[in-house]
């Protein structure tokens, strides 16, 4: 997972946009092979691991409702990553409510 490394790399730079950019780039490429050549040469773990590093750069970047649903996607591939993920979210958005208006705010209420 060469462009997850380099993701990894972009944002351990601060270079978010980018980071952003190149987990794209490897969710969009595992989509695009499994569907048009049933190639499932990751993992659900090596997919939710990419849906979390993005959310994490999301979250870094204060865009919290790609943030929210990259970290639902996340959990989709693997759930037992569930109360982790949604803990760290929640707290997160909670940290940062004072200065948020997010619709995603209102589900964890729920």
């Amino acid at each position: 997972m060469k462009i997850k490394s380099q993701g990894n790399d972009s944002y351990n730079c601060g270079d978010l946009s980018a980071a952003v950019n190149l987990y794209s780039r490897a969710i969009t490429a595992y989509h695009s092979n499994k569907h048009s050549h049933g190639d499932k040469s990751l993992t659900p773990h090596q997919v939710a691991i990419l849906y979390s590093n993005r959310a994490e750069a999301l979250l870094q970047a204060q865009d919290y409702s790609q943030a929210f649903e990259d970290a639902k996607k996340c959990v989709e591939y693997n759930n037992s990553w569930f109360k982790v993920s949604s803990e760290m979210l929640c707290l997160k958005l909670l940290r940062l409510s004072s200065h948020l208006k997010c619709p995603c705010l209102e589900i964890l209420v729920y």
